[in-house]
This record gives structure tokens, sequence and C-alpha cells, in this order.
């Protein structure tokens, strides 16, 4: 490739618009389980969040092939997560609703990405089987220094909290950031303070040398712990 490294929010989009996406939804489907089967052998069984596009949730195809490869390689369905953007509920919603209710039947987790970038209709989310809400980074980046983001993402985790839901906060980069959503309630970070986005081989390492004086099961768990836990 000759422009290097290009990340999802610049291509998802353009494959949106073409025939590329539910295959590339597919592909990227298919490895994650596969991935997640690999660590499974090696005695690890972390979670596995994958994101789905509104094309994804408007038909069974992703949910039935999802079922067959959770089912060939004998692996928990507790153990993913399914992240979906509030656009996505502007896409036939009957169908949507009724995808998502399949996921959750299985016991996945079902998370609202980017919250606060989109309709943030509290009252129709409730309607839909959502389980964790991702606050979008926009709203996370400045809150060191920005007093009227910090009322609303306090106001949001708080709300979201008496709703039900799991809160994650997305866009963490700073200690400091992350003891102020903590102080609010919420459960879960995720940003370059806790970890890069890297390759499936280097999850391992990136786990530290605890893993070596533990049985590798009690290693994953207490990783999950300290890097993603807040």
């Amino acid at each position: 490739p000759t422009l290097g490294p290009i990340g999802p929010a610049e291509f998802v989009p353009l494959a949106e618009k073409t025939a590329l996406m539910r295959p590339l939804s597919l592909w990227v489907l298919t490895s994650a389980i596969e991935q997640a089967a690999r660590w499974q052998q090696q005695g690890f069984h972390f979670r596995i969040a994958i994101n789905v596009t509104p094309e994804d949730l408007t038909g069974p195809a992703f949910t039935d092939r999802m079922v067959r490869l959770l089912g060939q390689h004998k692996i928990d369905p507790t153990r993913f997560e399914l992240e979906f953007t509030e656009g996505a509920l502007m896409h036939n919603p009957a169908e949507v609703r009724h995808q998502l209710e399949r996921m959750r039947q299985m016991g996945m987790d079902v998370a609202i990405d980017d919250f606060g970038t989109g309709y943030s209709n509290w009252n129709y989310l409730r309607q839909l089987p959502a389980t964790t809400v991702k606050l979008d980074q926009s709203l996370i980046r400045n809150l060191a220094s920005d007093k009227t983001d910090q009322r609303l993402v306090k106001a949001l985790i708080g709300l979201a909290k008496k709703l039900g839901y799991c809160v994650v906060a997305e866009g963490i980069e700073t200690d400091e950031i992350r003891r102020l959503v903590k102080q609010w309630g919420c459960d879960e970070g995720q940003g370059y303070l806790i970890a890069k986005p890297m390759e499936a081989d280097a999850v391992l390492g990136w786990l530290g040398p605890d893993r070596r004086l533990q049985s590798v099961t009690e290693a994953a768990e207490a990783a999950v712990i300290r890097d993603k836990r807040l």
C-alpha cells in the first residue's frame, strides 16, 4: 500500500458505500472468532468486542455466521461484545432490534458505541437490548480543562448508570482524565493511556511478566482487571 496504515475511521465509511462492506464485516467476524479460539487453546479466555455496521444488523446473515462459528470453535458467546453506533438505529430499526435481541439471548453484551455524537435519544435507546454505553472520545479528550464537558460527561455517566448500563469512556490519554471518570462512576476505560492498538501476537507480551508467575487464566483475568477497569 502506498498510503501506509489507514484507520477504520477512514476506510469504513468508504467501504459502506460499496459492495465490500458485508464481506469485510464477515472477514472481521471470522478472524476475531478464530483468534479467540487460538487464545482459548493457550488457556486465555479474553472478552472480545466486535464493531458491527448498520448493514450487518439489517438481516440474519451476520448473526447466523456468528452462531455457526462460535459453535464450530466451541467458544462461549458471553465472551463477545457487539458494538454499534447510534446511526444503526436509523436503518430498519425493527430488524436491528431483532438481531440485537438474538445476540443478547445468546449471552453476548451489546454496546452503543460513540455515544454522545449522534441522536442520543435515551428513551429510544432504552428500548434496545443494550448493556453498555461507550462515551465518545470527543467528550473525553478535554475533560481536564473544559468545565462544560466535565458537567456533561458527569451527567451522562450518572444517567447511564441509573438506567442500568455499564459505562465505558473512550479516548483516555492521561491519568487525570482516568481519575475524573472513575470518580464519576465510569466502569471501564479505553485509550492510549491503557494501550495502543496492537497485533494479536503482541497481546500476550503486553500482559507483562505476571503471566509467567500465574496460570494463564489467572494472568489474563488480572490483566483485564488492571488495565481496563478504572
